[in-house]
């Protein structure tokens, strides 16, 4: 069976609307999702999804009232964020610790950009290459997951040692990816 080649941007737009459906209807009431599909004229089960990543995103909560789920729109989308698990963990931990550094990395590991507070613990040294300006080596860190994190799209947390002193590393890819954000965390 061949999929035409346009199939997912075809579905993605279906669910962007469907999601945009749900949106609309939540700005006026509470609902089941049961009450959303039949509103937006959708099945059960891409309006659940739809709904679950609405709520992954803190757009949308949940809250029971006996066996009903009722959705509603999120009064704080950033305190929903902080409500998920993964997420939340991930935002708390960065907001109670001082972040000492922030770098922007190409693919080929050159630094594009750093903030002033890496910039005055470092130089600046902009064009070179990441594990040269941070940890003075002449090769990738063992404990790099940069192009991992490019590679999979997804954030990653690592260890390392700048000048004797223990850090996270934590690397955010950008949507081209062809950067990466790094946030370096004092230990």
């Amino acid at each position: 069976m061949r999929i035409h080649k346009d199939y997912k941007y075809i579905n993605h737009r279906k669910i962007m609307d469907i999601e945009n459906k749900i949106l609309k209807e939540l700005k006026e009431n509470s609902y089941s999702i049961s009450e959303i599909s039949r509103k937006i004229k959708s099945d059960r089960r891409t309006v659940a999804k739809s709904l679950e990543k609405l709520n992954q995103n803190g757009l949308v909560e949940c809250r029971s009232i006996g066996m009903a789920k009722l959705w509603s729109l999120s009064k704080s989308p950033m305190l929903s964020l902080l409500k998920n698990k993964k997420i939340g963990a991930l935002i708390k931990s960065l907001l109670e610790n001082p972040i000492d550094g922030i770098s922007i990395i190409d693919e080929n590991n050159n630094v594009i950009w750093i903030n002033e507070k890496l910039r005055k613990k470092i130089g600046s040294r902009k064009g070179m290459k990441c594990y040269e300006v941070l940890v003075g080596n002449k090769s990738m860190c063992p404990h790099c997951t940069a192009l991992k994190s490019l590679k999979s799209s997804r954030s990653m947390v690592s260890k390392g040692k700048i000048k004797d002193s223990n850090y996270d590393f934590i690397t955010i890819p950008l949507k081209d990816k062809k950067l990466f954000v790094e946030i370096i965390r004092n230990i």
